[in-house]
């Protein structure tokens, strides 16, 4: 009888960076301390997400191009787009 049962995972990895650490306060504050004074206009906290998406979205080029995968670049989806 053959054994019909899905292999068992032997690890299971979860990225919880942006969950555990903070990096938005510190990083919009930062911005406002900086340049809010001198850019009353600018939204901080926007500039912080938007400086977040783009870092996150060069870091997954960068790990593509050096493992010479980049025709997967057009997979990749950041995980809001996923879950929304």
């Amino acid at each position: 009888m053959a054994n019909d049962d899905p292999p068992r995972p032997k690890a299971v990895i979860f990225d919880i960076y942006g969950t555990v650490v903070d990096w938005f306060v510190p990083l919009r504050d930062a911005l406002q301390r900086s340049v809010g004074s001198r850019c009353p206009a600018l939204d901080c906290g926007q500039a912080a997400r938007d400086w977040r998406n783009a870092y996150v979205k060069s870091a997954v080029v960068q790990q593509f191009v050096s493992r010479g995968t980049c025709g997967m670049l057009g997979a990749f989806r950041p995980l809001h787009e996923v879950l929304h």
